[in-house]
């Protein structure tokens, strides 16, 4: 069923967005002010619940970075996938969604690159650098238009 509230949220989203991108454009970086309407805007759309589930710990054990192969963060955007980290070392799993990955880093990097440098670090990590990234679906709705200028 299609949730109008959603989209609505989307839309918001979409427009802040794309002011915000004409602000940098025409006066430099982007103001305190403007960045706050854009993360509680994400903020809004980052809460829904996720059907991202931890994998068995034997695919976890299994993981190597070369298998990610060279997808980088615009194939994930593309996709609308998700960036799945999971720690091998404790319970501790997290998720970076398209939105996120986009305003993080730049569209070139590579996965592979990125994983090699993730640790189960901060307040809940164990402090291990065993760590295993996959693809997930997206599970809200997500559209991407590559940058003018580029393919």
């Amino acid at each position: 069923m299609f949730d109008f509230h959603k989209q609505r949220d989307i839309d918001v989203l979409w427009d802040v967005r794309r002011v915000l991108a004409m602000q940098e454009r025409d006066y430099g970086a982007r103001g305190p002010e403007q960045v706050t309407v854009y993360r509680r805007h994400m903020a809004a759309l980052t809460e829904a619940k996720s059907t991202l589930e931890r994998p068995p710990k034997h695919l976890l054990k299994t993981f190597k970075v070369w298998q990610i192969g060279k997808d980088t963060v615009e194939t994930y955007l593309r996709r609308g996938y998700s960036l799945a980290i999971c720690c091998q070392d404790c319970p501790r799993m997290q998720e970076w969604t398209p939105p996120e990955l986009e305003q993080r880093f730049p569209l070139t990097l590579k996965i592979a690159d990125l994983a090699e440098r993730l640790s189960c670090k901060g307040e809940s990590g164990c402090g291990s650098k065993d760590v295993a990234v996959f693809p997930h679906k997206y599970d809200q709705p997500w559209r991407w238009t590559p940058p003018q200028g580029g393919d």
